[in-house]
This record gives C-alpha cells, sequence and structure tokens, in this order.
C-alpha cells in the first residue's frame, strides 16, 4: 500500500516535464555534498593525517575543500527543498482542481446537508494531508536512499566486513517496524472518512441549529458521540501501531551504534583498519542511520497518501450520488419551466414547505423570488433546478416532463451564483472570475462590467486576501460570463455597496434571450423586476412588480 502511494507521487510529478530529472539530481547533489558525508571524511583524514606526520600546514587545504564541500551541499539542499516546494505546489494544484472542478458541476442539492459536509471535509482534509507528506517525500525520499547508497559504498570501501553492519541496520532498523507499520494500513484507509463524517455531523448540526433545539437534542448527541467514539477508537489503533513501530526502531538504532564499534573496534585492534577509518565508519553510521528513520517515515507517510489517493480518486470517479446518467447529444434549448400544482415536504409528517405552486417561467422574462426567511424560497428553486423532486405535482421543460435521465442535459443549459460564493483557494482572483470548464470566452460588455467593478485592481490576489464583497463580485462576474438559458442568482447584493449593486443587477437586466430568476430580500431589488414570485407559509402567488423592469443609471 505504501509502495502505491509514493509511486503515485512520482507519477503525479511526471506530468512536468523534467521535474523527476532535477529532482533526482538534486537529491545527488546534496546527499554526495552532504554534511555527515563530509565531516566524517574530515574528521578521520585529519586524525589519520595527525597520527602519522605532526605536520599541519596540510591541514588547512583539508579544511578549505570540508569547508567548500558543506558549502556546496547547503547550496545544493537549499535548492533541493525549494524544488521540491514548486513540484509540491504543482501536483497538490493538480490534483485539487481535477477534483474541485468536478464537484463544481456537482448538484449539491442531491446532497443531504450532513452528505454536503462529510464531502467537503473530506476534501479539505485530504488535500491538507496530501500536501504536507508529499512536501516531505519529495525533499527526502531520493536524498536519504542516496546518502545511504554513498555511506554504503564508503564503508564498504574501509573492509567488506562491514557489510555486517550495513545489511541488519537497514533491515532492522528500517525492515522491522515498516512491517509493524503495515499493521496499521486498515485504520488509515479509514480515516479520510471518519474524519469526515465528523466534521460533516458537526458543520450539519450547527449549521441546522441541532443542538439549539430541545426536541431532538438527544438523539443529535448520541449520533455525535457514537460518530466521535468511533473516529477516536479508529486513531487510537493507528497510533498504537505506530507507536510500537517507533520504539521498535529507537531500540534497533542503538543496536545498530553498538555493531559498528564492536566490528570497526574489533578491525582496528586487528589491524585490518586504520583509526581514521573508524572515526570515518563510524561517525557515518551513527549520522546516516537516522536517515533510516527518515525512510521509514516516508514509508509510513507512504501508507497514508495512498489512502488519501484512494479518497480522491472515489470522489472524483465516483457517479454523483442519485444522478442520472447523461443522454448522449446536446440538451435543447430551455423557452420555458413550469410547476404545476408541485408540493413538498422534506420528511414524512412534516408539514409541506410547498404547497400546490403552479406557475410558468418564459424564456425573454425576468423573475424575483421574495419572501421571509425559511418561507421556501431556496426550496422552490431546487424543484425548479430539478435537485428535489415534488412530493406531488410536476416540473415541466419546454411543456413537457422532465425525465431522470435528461436532468444532466438540463442543468448544463442553467447558470448558478450560489449564496456561498464557491471560489478556488489556490487560484487568483481573475482566475476565478472565468468561466467553468472555459466553456465560454467573456465577452466586451463583460469585460467592461469586470473594470467597473474592480477586478483590475485586485484580480492578482487570491480569494483568501479578498473581502466578502470583492469575493461575491467573482462569483457573478464568473456566472454572468457562462452561457445558459436559466440564471439562477441567490442574494446577488447581499454583500454589494450600493453603486457597484447598481452596477450588477443592471448586468443581470440586461441578459437577454434567458430566463433570469432572482432570489432577493431587498425591496429596492425586488422592484426592478417585472415579475415578482412571493413565497409566504408554502403558498407560491406570481405578480407583476410595482415598478417593471426599471433600469437605473450607474453612479
Amino acid at each position: 500500500m505504501s509502495l502505491k502511494g509514493l509511486s503515485r507521487v512520482f507519477s503525479e510529478l511526471g506530468r512536468h516535464r523534467g521535474a523527476s530529472g532535477l529532482l533526482l539530481l538534486l537529491s545527488a547533489g546534496s546527499a554526495v555534498f552532504s554534511f555527515p558525508f563530509a565531516f566524517a571524511w574530515y574528521l578521520g583524514t585529519v586524525l589519520q593525517h595527525l597520527r602519522y606526520n605532526h605536520d599541519t600546514s596540510s591541514l588547512w587545504v583539508l579544511t578549505a575543500v570540508a569547508a567548500t564541500v558543506l558549502v556546496t551541499g547547503t547550496l545544493l539542499e537549499f535548492l533541493l527543498n525549494t524544488w521540491a516546494a514548486q513540484c509540491n505546489f504543482h501536483i497538490t494544484q493538480g490534483l485539487v482542481m481535477r477534483c474541485w472542478e468536478r464537484l463544481l458541476h456537482m448538484p449539491y442539492a442531491l446532497y443531504r446537508r450532513q452528505e454536503q459536509g462529510r464531502l467537503l471535509s473530506t476534501l479539505t482534509d485530504v488535500t491538507e494531508v496530501l500536501q504536507k507528506h508529499q512536501l516531505y517525500t519529495l525533499r527526502n525520499l531520493l536524498r536519504s536512499l542516496c546518502l545511504i547508497g554513498v555511506s554504503t559504498v564508503a564503508l564498504l570501501s574501509f573492509h567488506f566486513a562491514f557489510v555486517l553492519i550495513v545489511v541488519p541496520a537497514v533491515v532492522l532498523t528500517c525492515g522491522v517496524p515498516i512491517l509493524i507499520s503495515n499493521r496499521a494500513a486498515p485504520y488509515l484507509r479509514q480515516e479520510p472518512q471518519a474524519m469526515g463524517r465528523l466534521s460533516g455531523f458537526l458543520k450539519a448540526a450547527f449549521a441546522s441549529h441541532w443542538l439549539l433545539r430541545f426536541k431532538g437534542r438527544e438523539a443529535v448527541e448520541r449520533r455525535l458521540a457514537h460518530i466521535a467514539a468511533g473516529h477516536f477508537i479508529n486513531q487510537s489503533r493507528k497510533w498504537l501501531t505506530w507507536n510500537l513501530a517507533y520504539n521498535s526502531r529507537v531500540t534497533l538504532t542503538l543496536l545498530s551504534f553498538l555493531s559498528v564499534l564492536w566490528i570497526g573496534g574489533s578491525l582496528y585492534f586487528a589491524g585490518t583498519i586504520t583509526l581514521g577509518e573508524l572515526v570515518t565508519a563510524y561517525l557515518l553510521v551513527t549520522m546516516v542511520t537516522p536517515k533510516l528513520d527518515d525512510v521509514y517515515r516516508i514509508y509510513v507517510y507512504g501508507q497514508s497518501m495512498q489512502a488519501n489517493y484512494e479518497t480522491l480518486d472515489e470522489l472524483m470517479n465516483a457517479p454523483v450520488q442519485g444522478a442520472p446518467r447523461r443522454r448522449e447529444g446536446e440538451a435543447p434549448r430551455i423557452t420555458s419551466v413550469r410547476l404545476d400544482g408541485v408540493s413538498f415536504r422534506y420528511r414524512p409528517g412534516e408539514p409541506n414547505v410547498l404547497r400546490e405552486a403552479s406557475f410558468e417561467l418564459r424564456r425573454g422574462h425576468h423573475y424575483a423570488v421574495q419572501g421571509e426567511s425559511g418561507a421556501g424560497k431556496s426550496t422552490l428553486v431546487d424543484v425548479l433546478l430539478g435537485l428535489l423532486h415534488p412530493d406531488t405535482g410536476r416540473l415541466l421543460v419546454n411543456g413537457q416532463p422532465l425525465p431522470p435521465e435528461e436532468l444532466p442535459g438540463y442543468w448544463s443549459r442553467v447558470a448558478l451564483h450560489d449564496q456561498g460564493n464557491f471560489v478556488f483557494l489556490d487560484r487568483s482572483a481573475t482566475a476565478n472570475a472565468a468561466p467553468p470548464m472555459g466553456r465560454h470566452r467573456p465577452g466586451e460588455d463583460w469585460q467592461r462590467l469586470a473594470n467597473r467593478l474592480g477586478l483590475p485592481l485586485w484580480g492578482h490576489k487570491r480569494p483568501t486576501e479578498l473581502s466578502g464583497g470583492e469575493r461575491q463580485r467573482i462569483c457573478l462576474l464568473r456566472t454572468l460570463a457562462t452561457p445558459a438559458d436559466l440564471y439562477v442568482f441567490d442574494e446577488p447584493t447581499s454583500a454589494l455597496d450600493a453603486a457597484n449593486a447598481r452596477l450588477v443587477m443592471d448586468s443581470i437586466l440586461s441578459l437577454r434571450d434567458a430566463i433570469v430568476l432572482v432570489i432577493s430580500h431587498s425591496p429596492d431589488v425586488v422592484e426592478r423586476f417585472e415579475h415578482v414570485i412571493r413565497v409566504e407559509q408554502g403558498h407560491v402567488t406570481v405578480r407583476m412588480a410595482t415598478r417593471a423592469h426599471k433600469r437605473e443609471p450607474a453612479a
């Protein structure tokens, strides 16, 4: 399992031309010019020289050579760490983008809130762990192997008997802990899912205020305790196994140090090796043996990485829960969307969120959805988008019922701006503002709007450096740049000042030859629409606005 995880790192690295070769070259160079090798050679040579020659003039040359080697090794190690960090960034970016770009088009409303939280938490935790472990692997694996190889050659050049140290040290100090750590593999496979279940449940509980409700509170607490206990048991088993492997490694490392003294001392007193060679051999073993710890640690990280890679693969390759397969061929354009006597409730026995809703949306018209918080606005939109199936009534698209196999084609004609303002944290603001998957190149009108909203001023920044209003503008620009037959905007001006809100609303109302639907609590926004859909206690009514489709000049 671990070797698969390690090979996956370098297969991902192979996507970037020349990256693996340069990493290997820097690793080999930093090993040859490393501090353990240079210091052991220098000290052994100096002792041997002083034993038979009291002239210290030549020591300056040896010191200068050793200093040059150390400086070169330090520089190569710096370059290796820098290049490993860049490689890790590109690998992680590729994995994250392949996964998140797919999930960006995933109809999240097919998931319950708890499943949504589990999915997003799993992705966040997996990519965070991968980024840390990949970086450590890229920095240390090849360098440690090269250093061990160079040291082994040096030891064997002194005397073949040192093979009695090298082989047991590698087999025992590295091999035995690895065999023990393999017992942790089942717990590592369960870790991403266990973390996701716990985080997802907590997010769902707090988002839905379950813990603040008296009714059902005990059941929620019991469920939380059950999930947390399962995660704790899984983590305890993993760490107990790793702790046993670690303690075994420490004990075997001590035995390696004692064995080099025994074998090296025997060879020295027998006159087979010199004092300088004995000192060099001992220093090499004592300073290189910890690198076996790096190999063991990388192996353990490989176990963790493989489990997380498998989790990412499952998320990227598995079909969306409840989502039908796409029918072949291009989906027809949407000219009308109609609800015919639709009622909906989330659970049996609960009141209906929607009650016999019937109305029609037609292409070329603009609609505002208005209602108090919790009235059912989001549920209404989810039913219109085909994300929720009504208990009674029908969803008609172009006058025809929408079969499940045509839902993906229907979604491909929809552009949605969600109130959550989803962005890619590793992309710039300008890259985030582009439409998803490169489906469309923004036109001149979009570019003018982007300029007026200030994108050129902060487009180079990452989303973490932006305010809430700037992030909302990014998502609005992305939605407006996407060609669609049905545009849905959820609170598009909630984080904008008055001037930017007018600019955005002017752009939304300028959308032609499409159905435009906007959810808003703002009376100033609602009154600019020609049709207003009012949701109140499950009842849906449609009326004409008092100031139909008014375009206010932008400040």
